[in-house]
């Protein structure tokens, strides 16, 4: 591959070569090294000073850069440096997340209420069958329970009412379909 007679030599930074910065103004400098740092460095013992030193830089200085890093770091972050981590973080810190983990985190909001709501629904219907004494078996109960096609849902409150039989309730869905 390339260029004939290329020499391709890596650059490589290994733990030797990366610095143990415990200087929140060193951190503040070079907020990418500091970061490689944190992460080089995690299970040395002086790991908690040097994650104390970004934290304090970015805390000081404010920065939105390390946004970025965010995700890298609590991937890369041991359990017990992670746990020191939790314990020295404030509540009035900028939560801070890559604009995908943001995203990602929206969705699953999002999600979550449907959910919720599709539940919801699914308990709604159900008792509003028991209410009126209709005998819902097993198998149908794990079905409205597991259902989360909103149209279905919606036909199935507005049916759970006026319905003779459990059976004609899924007859209405099927019609919906």
């Amino acid at each position: 591959m390339g260029h004939p007679d290329f020499v391709l030599h890596p650059l490589v930074a290994g733990p030797e070569r990366v610095p143990k910065i415990t200087d929140p103004a060193k951190a503040a400098a070079n907020l990418g090294m500091a970061v490689l740092s944190v992460i080089t460095h995690a299970t040395d013992p002086r790991a908690s000073d040097i994650l104390n030193a970004l934290l304090t830089a970015v805390q000081d200085g404010g920065s939105s850069t390390v946004g970025k890093y965010a995700d890298l770091i609590r991937t890369s972050l041991p359990v017990k440096l992670w746990s020191h981590l939790e314990e020295h973080m404030q509540p009035q810190h900028t939560e801070f997340l890559s604009d995908y983990t943001r995203s990602k985190k929206a969705e699953g909001k999002a999600e979550g209420r449907a959910e919720g709501r599709a539940e919801g629904e699914a308990q709604t219907i159900l008792k509003v069958l028991r209410t009126r004494g209709l005998d819902v078996p097993e198998d149908v109960r794990a079905e409205i329970s597991e259902c989360r096609d909103d149209e279905v849902l919606d036909a199935w409150v507005v049916s759970a009412s006026t319905a003779e039989s459990v059976e004609e309730l899924l007859e209405r869905r099927a019609h919906r379909k």
